[in-house]
């Protein structure tokens, strides 16, 4: 299955993230000096832009089966969906965000999986959080999002959300006419 999709407007939509639970969990590796790297802080969708949704699966008893989907976002100024990392250290005995980074993303991957979802992550650029917009700084950006591609492991997404997204796709192939996506727990608008 493959379709297109396209985002106009000129607003946004920005999600910020709680990651107190991950903090929780580390509190100990956190005071032992440890650091908690490439945190997702925010997610923030902005402008126009177009993409294009890929899904794979088979039929089960001629019901179709999504295995696997692939969202890729596209725009003439670059990917209208950021996402901020941050990294996390303790310092005078209070949690510190540093290495704060702003990556482009250009796709998404989802499988089906019987636990543990991870997602797989492309990015078209990665840049320090408070870095210009300069032809400088957007080819560094760029040349770091080829080599992060090369080293970004899946990361761990909620179960609900992986679903979701398998859900969604199989929901367009079957020509439903409406798909609604469940509650997030951990964003904040």
């Amino acid at each position: 299955m493959h379709c297109t999709f396209e985002i106009r407007g000129a607003g946004f939509c920005h999600y910020t993230l709680d990651q107190s639970r991950i903090i929780k969990r580390h509190t100990e590796k956190i005071r032992q000096g440890k650091l908690l790297e490439n945190l997702l802080g925010d997610i923030l969708f902005s402008g126009e832009g177009s993409g294009a949704i890929a899904a794979e699966g088979v039929l089960i008893g001629g019901e179709p089966l999504m295995k696997t989907v692939r969202v890729d976002f596209l725009s003439k100024s670059g990917s209208p969906v950021k996402i901020g990392l941050f990294s996390l250290r303790l310092e005078d005995n209070k949690p510190t965000h540093f290495n704060q980074l702003r990556a482009e993303i250009s796709s998404l991957i989802f499988s089906r999986t019987e636990k543990n979802p991870k997602m797989r992550i492309k990015v078209k650029s990665v840049k320090a959080q408070a870095a210009p917009d300069s032809l400088w700084e957007n080819f560094k950006g760029a040349i770091k999002g080829k080599l992060a591609n090369l080293v970004i492991p899946p990361v761990s997404i909620a179960p609900v959300g992986n679903s979701t997204i398998l859900d969604l796709a199989q929901a367009i192939y079957s020509e439903m006419p409406e798909f609604t996506f469940p509650t997030a727990t951990n964003l904040t608008q």
